[in-house]
């Protein structure tokens, strides 16, 4: 039950058409809040989606990349699984590269410290990935950090 604060029986006749006009106009306001609510529910869940989208794409992108395979053909391949338009998932592939270049250093740093726990030396390590010992020591003591 609607709680009014005024008693309508009290008011003149001539009051009440214009004060159920007033309630009209607020009942027709409101249904149209509810509306823009859900509209703008609508957006917000379309917006939703195409996050969703654009983080698989993304993720599609990378796991190309960090199998060896060039932008190009990464590109090729991702637009083939997904069904867009290369052109469409160019400006992801700056995202992608990187988190690809990131997989990459995490193995390779996951593989420096396996060696180092079984006894290489920094020379040794370093050789074995391209990079100079004091490269690999910084990296062993990062790792040692975090770990830590």
């Amino acid at each position: 039950m609607v709680m009014v604060p005024y008693d309508i029986t009290a008011l003149p006749l001539s009051s009440l058409k214009p004060l159920a006009e007033w309630h009209r106009s607020m009942a027709n306001h409101l249904a149209d809040a509810v509306k823009n609510k859900e509209s703008y529910q609508a957006i917000l869940d379309r917006l939703s989606a195409r996050r969703k989208s654009k983080t698989r794409e993304v993720d599609i992108l990378t796991t190309y990349l960090a199998n060896g395979n060039s932008p190009d053909q990464a590109l090729r391949a991702t637009a083939a699984a997904s069904g867009l338009d290369q052109a469409r998932l160019l400006p992801l592939l700056p995202a992608a590269i990187g988190r690809a270049r990131q997989a990459g250093r995490l193995k390779r740093n996951r593989e420096i410290m396996q060696r180092v726990a079984t006894g290489w030396t920094d020379a040794e390590i370093g050789a074995r990935f391209g990079l100079h010992p004091k490269s690999v020591n910084r990296i062993i003591k990062e790792q040692r950090e975090k770990a830590a």
